[in-house]
């Protein structure tokens, strides 16, 4: 009987329960040493994720507007809030610019920056005060509770309180006039509904006052007021009186007109009626009226 099958069977049985080292001597294979286990150490493994250090924005590249489209070269180094620190690219000053001054498109793109180097801003408003060049800084008072994007042109209440601030800031007075009558200065009276001056006043609060563009060009360069008045909502006595004494005073005859007026009262231009040519050409008329560059 041939037990060499079997032997080796019974000895493959037996050297399956030996340790490694030891199943290799049995079967005369050479020792090879076993690659060490590498535990991970506990507090290795529960070590927290330090996030790379996030990159600045600044400075950033950027040709500036202002709403009449007068555009400034160089570069944002800084923003906090609602200004943002700029160097001029002609003359390589710093200066600070209220946001809501510039155009629309360079509102949204500053508006999704983050906040970031203050301390510039807070270096450049220092070096301002203790040189006296206040004109390169733009006033910040009240810009707090300005409006990323203006939404509206600034009335003041009425005639009165415009006068104070434009007698305060040392800007124009812009007068809106609209309504739905004539007048007639010399016989004192209102002439009664007109319906081309109620066209003409609701087109230009329609399709002027209320574009972005134009209302920063207000904005940015008059008090104003606007003076509503409708013969189809029911003259009081008191607003008949009010629409007489401005028309003696002004010399007006109909509606719409803007008038523009000093901090002396002194009127320095007006125009009368509003043709519907959109607020571009209007700004184009004021700002040729005016000498507004």
């Amino acid at each position: 009987m041939n037990v060499r099958p079997l032997l080796s069977i019974v000895l493959g049985i037996a050297l399956s329960g030996c340790k490694p080292a030891l199943r290799r001597e049995l079967a005369g294979e050479p020792d090879v040493p076993e690659a060490p286990v590498l535990l991970e150490h506990p507090a290795e493994a529960s070590a927290p994720q330090i996030p790379p250090a996030k990159a600045p924005q600044f400075p950033v590249r950027r040709t500036l507007y202002n709403p009449r489209g007068k555009a400034i070269e160089g570069e944002v180094l800084a923003k906090d809030g609602e200004r943002i620190a700029f160097l001029r690219d002609a003359d390589g000053g710093r200066f600070l610019i209220e946001i809501y001054q510039l155009s629309i498109d360079d509102q949204l793109f500053l508006g999704n920056l983050e906040d970031e180097g203050l301390e510039i801003i807070q270096a450049i408003a220092a070096e301002s005060e203790s040189t006296g060049a206040t004109g390169k800084v733009a006033k910040n008072e009240g810009s707090s509770n300005r409006p990323l994007i203006e939404r509206e042109i600034q009335w003041h209440e009425n005639l009165e309180t415009a006068l104070q601030a434009s007698l305060q800031s040392g800007r124009n007075l812009m007068v809106v006039v609209t309504g739905d009558i004539d007048i007639n200065p010399a016989e004192l009276q209102v002439d009664l509904f007109s319906e081309s001056s109620k066209q003409s006043s609701e087109s230009l609060i329609r399709t002027v006052l209320k574009d972005t563009s134009f209302l920063g060009f207000v904005n940015e360069n008059f008090e104003a007021v606007h003076l509503s008045y409708l013969y189809s909502n029911k003259f009081t006595q008191e607003q008949y009186e009010e629409v007489i004494d401005m028309a003696q005073m002004w010399e007006m005859k109909t509606f719409p007109t803007i008038l523009f007026i000093n901090s002396e009262k002194t009127e320095v231009g007006r125009i009368v009626g509003y043709d519907r040519r959109g607020p571009n050409l209007l700004r184009e008329r004021i700002e040729s009226l005016l000498k507004i560059e």
